[in-house]
């Protein structure tokens, strides 16, 4: 069985794919198993996709983001609207 996985998210590949077809502009640029691809990509645009994938600790020393309370709306409480809503039961 196949499945076509379509994302930029190298990290993601690494871990679902036994191999990658890295496109670039509709055209298949590589083709390799998974695991010699993020090892030794041969094409430009495929080393570009691998170096955006996070590393673990690369965040250190960099304050935390993270959304205040007031940012997350709750379910229960919806936006503000003109149009009356029932309550939830």
């Amino acid at each position: 069985m196949s499945v076509a996985f379509i994302t930029h998210d190298m990290g993601v590949v690494a871990e679902i794919a036994d191999r990658t077809v890295v496109m670039l502009n509709g055209n298949a640029v590589e083709q390799e198993p998974t695991a010699e691809l993020s090892h030794r990509p041969r094409e430009p645009y495929t080393r570009a996709l691998l170096a955006a994938v996070p590393r673990l600790g690369s965040m250190k020393g960099r304050p935390p983001r993270s959304a205040s309370r007031s940012s997350i709306r709750s379910p229960a409480r919806p936006k503000s609207s003109p149009i009356p809503r029932r309550p939830l039961r």
